[in-house]
């Protein structure tokens, strides 16, 4: 599925069209020779039109018809296209800005249909008379409909683009009436790439599923118009000029309802295969198969990869700020206004401790990151569950910097669940800095009573627990390593794989 370049729909586009009053005896303006000048005001001998200034008097008098002594040369400005001559440079060069006539021939580049005729044609709707009348096509009458508002024009826009298995959008660049919008199929137009002249495309590889312009022309479009009490009134013109096909909807956008949904599960952290299947809705399930309901829908051709490309934006617009060490002080700001301050220690990079306990200001200002937090209701669940045992576990390769470690500090539950009661992300996990992060444990539960610690064959976590109480705590070892450390040292003696089950 790929975003569509095309513009897309909103309400932005549709104003209310100005009102044009109808002349009547008390709007209608007095004539020249009614209404009394003003001091200011000067008046042409020969034509008698009236003048702010003498300057735009006496540049009138140059081109004034009615003036018997103008000069017959004045016209001196002349069009190199169509031969127009005009006397005032402005006007000149107002004619250059808009196609003239020969221009207006010139870019009717829009040929027939039929590879026998040469016609070609500026406007669409000029073409569409000739095929019906010259080559006598079938072309389906416009259809003109009415709607309460926007929003019930986009459902309806929706279901016709679902059914016909096309996509209209606002092409760019074209010009927009007050009001008015004009919606095109994605076949209709250039295969050109979008790029300045001179450039050159940065990469030579291609979409997987091809482009969907070739440089065809599509008959079908709709005009939009949008009343002064937010009406939408459409004339769809249904007639396409390609093979409707269902893969078309792979290279279409999807429809804001679709995202929507998307947007919601995914809030939810329901998995990207997860939301695929529910918008799929059981299309392809063996049960749905017999129905002989043949009929595509946009949402069948959702991948995986779109929603969670979608899921990634979503997780990096949160984000405080683009540099993770500021987006990181930003966070450390906002948590300790907070009226419960989760925040047992923190030290960024390349500076010096902003959150922890004194004895955690001798840390030195190099290249270590610590950033530790506790919440409130982890506060209490630890002070019940380190009276059984104390879980901590160090995590590696939680984020694309090198050296990184996640340690969480865990403990079981009535129903023996362990459940994490403290974190700290950190770049360095030797025992001379972790023991600052239990210190700032210590000091919040200063009556904790720890049973027995169980950590992995990793020294430096037990040592860190040990240097910050000031005591040396029973150690209990993970099973799960224990046993991967057996079997790496018996396979070292020469012991073969084959016996791992015995032994």
């Amino acid at each position: 599925m790929e975003k569509s370049d095309s513009e897309e729909l909103s309400e932005e586009e549709f104003q209310p069209k100005l009102k044009v009053m109808k002349p009547t005896s008390s709007n209608v303006k007095p004539s020249t020779e009614q209404r009394v000048l003003k001091p200011s005001e000067i008046k042409c001998q020969f034509c008698s039109k009236v003048f702010s200034s003498s300057h735009n008097l006496s540049r009138h008098r140059l081109c004034c018809k009615q003036n018997p002594h103008k000069s017959s040369n004045i016209s001196k400005f002349v069009c190199e296209v169509c031969s127009k001559t005009f006397s005032r440079s402005d006007h000149f060069n107002a004619h250059k800005k808009k196609p003239c006539s020969m221009t207006t021939k010139s870019e009717a580049r829009t040929k027939c249909l039929h590879p026998k005729c040469e016609e070609s044609f500026y406007h669409k709707s000029s073409l569409l008379e000739h095929l019906k009348c010259v080559h006598h096509d079938e072309i389906k009458e416009p259809i003109s409909l009415q709607f309460s508002s926007v929003k019930d024009f986009v459902v309806w826009k929706d279901k016709e683009e679902e059914k016909t298995y096309s996509y209209f959008s606002q092409q760019g660049g074209k010009a927009k009436k007050r009001g008015t919008a004009y919606l095109y199929c994605q076949y209709d137009g250039s295969s050109k790439l979008h790029l300045k002249d001179g450039m050159s495309r940065k990469t030579k590889r291609k979409k997987h599923c091809g482009s969907i312009k070739t440089g065809n022309l599509c008959l079908a479009m709709m005009k939009v118009y949008r009343k002064s009490d937010n009406e939408i009134s459409v004339v769809y013109y249904p007639s396409h000029t390609h093979p409707l096909d269902p893969t078309d909807f792979q290279r279409q956008p999807l429809s804001k309802a679709t995202y929507d949904l998307i947007d919601q599960q995914l809030a939810w952290d329901v998995s990207p295969l997860k939301i695929k299947k529910n918008l799929e809705n059981g299309a392809f399930e063996r049960s749905n198969r017999e129905n002989g309901d043949d009929v595509f829908r946009k949402n069948d051709f959702v991948s995986i990869k779109l929603i969670r490309e979608r899921k990634r934006r979503k997780r990096y617009a949160k984000r405080l700020h683009k540099c993770d060490a500021n987006s990181v002080k930003l966070l450390y700001e906002s948590l300790k206004k907070e009226a419960h301050n989760p925040l047992l220690i923190y030290k960024p990079y390349l500076g010096k401790v902003l959150e922890g306990t004194p004895e955690a200001e001798e840390i030195p200002p190099d290249d270590l990151f610590m950033f530790g937090f506790q919440t409130k209701q982890q506060e209490e669940l630890l002070k019940k569950g380190c009276s059984k045992i104390l879980l901590i576990d160090e995590t590696h390769g939680t984020n694309q910097y090198e050296n990184y470690q996640l340690l969480t500090v865990m403990v079981p539950d009535d129903n023996n669940r362990c459940w994490p009661v403290a974190h700290l992300i950190t770049s360095c996990s030797e025992a001379t800095y972790v023991q600052f992060f239990f210190l700032s444990i210590k000091a919040r539960c200063p009556d904790l009573d720890i049973n027995c610690i169980m950590t992995d064959d990793a020294p430096n976590l037990i040592n860190s627990v040990d240097l910050a109480w000031g005591k040396n705590h029973r150690h209990l070892l993970c099973l799960w390593h224990i046993d991967q450390i057996f079997q790496k040292n018996i396979h070292l003696q020469g012991v073969p794989r084959s016996l791992d089950s015995e032994i």
